[in-house]
């Protein structure tokens, strides 16, 4: 009877034990002229593909945003039971502040927050007893709007997830001379202002990004690499892209035309697959 008995319990214990997990993490994709954005993340949520909302607690610890960038991810959930099933969106929800944006030149702001967030989209499905892992990129010149009036900035998080096993990437250098010209740098140092957008490959013509409309799904803001220019889009669903550059980002309000200008010829498509890193550098004027 025993041996049975212990059989018995041990069966019950995989059943309790043997459970489906998600991991999440958070990649930030950079912007100009901030310094620190520290604010707290209570929880994640998914959506099911039946509606269902799944709503998954954080660490909900102080951090910046800006720790995340330029390739590196902050986990927000190490190992989170789920149910079985297909997901198909992403939402973060932030915790009680404060929550703070300082700038480059020093000020210092409240950063409130927006609570009409719109979910990522996500394919993720989740199979019995497997772990997944899923990482979120949030696009801070996308996320941050000030308002001229108030003289305030609000936080509506831009976000993209991909899980990880689907995840590409495209990455690239950006023509030197061009960065450097005095047509690009319109009198501020060199490199700012200066981004790569990256659109769904049907878009049409690349603008800036307007919240409500159609526009760019991404941004990458130019970076130094050895003695060059470079651009980086890390966690890509796999699909067909454009990718166009500007040395106007830093005009780029998230709820204004901004009427910025795109360099010339610099638009290009490319396919990438799933786990794919692509190489792609970005044309001269």
């Amino acid at each position: 009877m025993r041996p049975l008995r212990w059989l018995a319990l041990l069966g019950g214990f995989c059943l309790s034990a043997c459970e489906s997990t998600v991991g999440i993490e958070l990649a930030v994709a950079d912007t100009d002229g901030v310094e620190s954005v520290r604010v707290k993340v209570e929880s994640v949520q998914l959506i099911d593909a039946d509606g269902g909302l799944h709503d998954l607690d954080a660490d909900d610890v102080a951090r910046d945003l800006r720790d995340s960038v330029d390739g590196s991810v902050a986990v927000l959930i190490a190992a989170a039971e789920i149910d079985d099933g297909t997901y198909t969106g992403l939402r973060l929800q932030f915790g009680e502040g404060p929550h703070t944006l300082q700038m480059s030149d020093g000020r210092v702001f409240e950063l409130l927050r927006d609570s009409n967030v719109e979910y990522a989209d996500l394919t993720l499905d989740i199979e019995e007893d497997e772990s997944s892992e899923v990482v979120a990129t949030l696009d801070l010149r996308f996320s941050l709007v000030a308002d001229d009036d108030s003289g305030t900035y609000r936080l509506v998080p831009v976000l993209r997830a991909v899980d990880v096993v689907r995840g590409a990437s495209i990455s690239g250098a950006l023509p030197t001379t061009a960065v450097s010209d005095t047509v690009c740098r319109q009198g501020r140092d060199v490199g700012v202002g200066v981004a790569v957008y990256l659109y769904d490959d049907a878009a049409g013509a690349p603008a800036d990004y307007r919240r409500g409309r159609s526009g760019p799904l991404a941004s990458a803001p130019a970076r130094p690499v050895e003695g060059a220019w470079g651009y980086a889009f890390d966690w890509l669903e796999p699909g067909s892209y454009a990718l166009a550059w500007t040395c106007d980002a830093d005009r780029d309000h998230p709820e204004q035309d901004d009427a910025m200008n795109f360099v010339s010829g610099s638009t290009v498509v490319v396919t990438v697959e799933a786990g794919a890193a692509v190489v792609l550098d970005m044309p001269e004027f």
